[in-house]
């Protein structure tokens, strides 16, 4: 009978961002991540080719359809930071929310009218290399797997002839 072990991550994977660092569930199963990788991919094909004909709003909706699915992999500490929208009027934090729904209907009501921003603001950039990163976690990506030959593996045979 043959017998082979296999090794869970129990602690978190973490992405350091300057001071910040956010921390990322140790596994997630296979399925979940490619529907949520799906959904994600389906929101970013529907802006298309980008460039200057893309629509402001279906590019918003594509960050903010990335945003969701790093924070559905995050801790729960990291998370709320991840997905933080204050709203703010010169300059000063009003209130504070987890959905930006929510922001805008607060700041719509706010007397001489008010922003609302991303407490953490990232790059795109920044955005799409935890995106890269999350994929080769989880995803099953060379990165994390080793890049010799396992010690089960086969010896080379030598070509036959002289050297």
């Amino acid at each position: 009978m043959s017998r082979k072990s296999f090794a869970l991550n129990t602690e978190p994977h973490e992405a350091a961002i300057g001071d910040i660092v956010l921390k990322f569930i140790p596994e997630v199963y296979g399925d979940e991540f490619l529907d949520a990788y799906i959904q994600l991919r389906d929101a970013q094909k529907s802006v298309g080719g980008g460039g200057e004909n893309a629509d402001p709003a279906e590019l918003r909706q594509a960050m903010a359809s990335l945003r969701a699915f790093l924070a559905d992999l995050m801790t729960e500490e990291s998370r709320v930071l991840f997905t933080r929208v204050d709203v703010v009027k010169g300059g000063e934090v009003l209130e504070t929310f987890q959905s930006w729904d929510e922001a805008e209907t607060y700041a719509e009501g706010v007397v001489g009218g008010a922003s609302v921003v991303q407490h953490l603001r990232l790059p795109a950039r920044v955005l799409t290399e935890l995106m890269e990163w999350v994929a080769e976690l989880y995803g099953g990506g060379t990165s994390n797997r080793p890049t010799g030959r396992s010690s089960g593996s086969p010896q080379p045979r030598r070509t036959p002839g002289t050297r």
